[in-house]
């Protein structure tokens, strides 16, 4: 086959991916709209999609099961830290990043959008047990797709690997995040400002702190992708939902379209980017209008936290 063909054929498989992640997030879209039910929507799977049925490349340490198994648990606590807990946000905020980091370890993974389902009810105040039954939903539907993906020959297989942690650093690695974590969230959540702490900007600095990421000698490129998620997000749920009465389940799958574009264009792939479309679809009032501002101050001061990480983990031998 003729090098001219090779990537024809490359860029007609890369486009039909693109599809079927599309596709996969306006289903999760049309089972809200028909059930009537917002905690049917997980802004995590709009970075999933991207990672496991677009990008060949495993970019996460995670089998099947664990990752159905992280997700499962996480949500499920998640939701249990905002019906019983006896503490107010700040504590459980702390404690459930502690517990998320520590499970990680554990499981010797590093599947960060997992992060997103157990804080994500704790920073929007989600107490719906549906949103559990979601998560769970969402991941099995995504590992069935992938898998069917693989056996057609629509992408290569993933290569799955557990994270090769040293005893030595692991408590250096978990320690220095959510020292990092604790310290941008408190003012945020004193003052009440959530949206500085959506999920996905605080899975971005543990994107950008991973010593495997090729992303993190690129801040600018992801603040610019961040700051594009947020935008399309909110023109999705006020303009094109609000004002021009467009369907939910066409409206945000055509601005993660514009995203998925964006990355092609910068040659930069970011899944968190990706969640942070689909966010303003589970606001509610004037947090729509407010969501780009402060993810863009949220997304500076994590983005600025990971680049400092990268510094001194390189000087101090903080690894992964």
């Amino acid at each position: 086959m003729k090098l001219q063909d090779r990537k024809s054929l490359k860029l007609l498989k890369l486009k039909r991916r693109y599809l079927i992640a599309i596709g996969f997030v306006t289903g999760m879209f049309l089972a809200s709209c028909f059930y009537s039910e917002k905690e049917l929507i997980f802004p995590e799977a709009a970075a999933l999609s991207l990672v496991y049925l677009v990008i060949d490349k495993g970019v996460w340490k995670v089998n099947y099961i664990q990752i159905f198994f992280v997700f499962t648990a996480y949500s499920f606590l998640g939701i249990c830290f905002v019906k019983f807990s006896p503490f107010g946000i700040i504590p459980n905020f702390l404690i459930a990043s502690f517990l998320a980091l520590f499970g990680f370890v554990v499981t010797k993974t590093n599947i960060y959008p997992a992060f997103s389902a157990m804080l994500l009810p704790i920073v929007l105040h989600v107490d719906s047990w549906v949103y559990c039954f979601a998560v769970m939903g969402i991941v099995t539907l995504l590992i069935f797709v992938q898998f069917m993906m693989e056996m057609s020959g629509l992408r290569h297989p993933t290569n799955h690997k557990s994270l090769s942690l040293k005893r030595d650093n692991w408590v250096k690695w978990l320690v220095c995040r959510w020292s990092v974590i604790s310290l941008c969230a408190v003012i945020p959540v004193y003052y009440d400002i959530r949206l500085m702490l959506v999920p996905p900007i605080i899975v971005a600095y543990l994107e950008i702190s991973s010593t495997k990421s090729d992303l993190r000698y690129h801040p600018q490129h992801i603040l610019f992708l961040l700051i594009c998620g947020a935008l399309l997000g909110t023109f999705a749920q006020m303009v094109l939902v609000g004002c021009w009465h467009i369907p939910s389940f066409v409206a945000f799958p055509l601005c993660l379209s514009l995203e998925f574009a964006i990355f092609e264009w910068t040659k930069r792939r970011f899944a968190p980017a990706g969640a942070l479309v689909l966010i303003p679809a589970i606001l509610h009032g004037c947090d729509v209008a407010a969501f780009p501002f402060f993810v863009i101050c949220g997304a500076f001061l994590f983005v600025t936290a990971g680049r400092i990480h990268t510094k001194l983990s390189e000087r101090y031998s903080i690894l992964e």
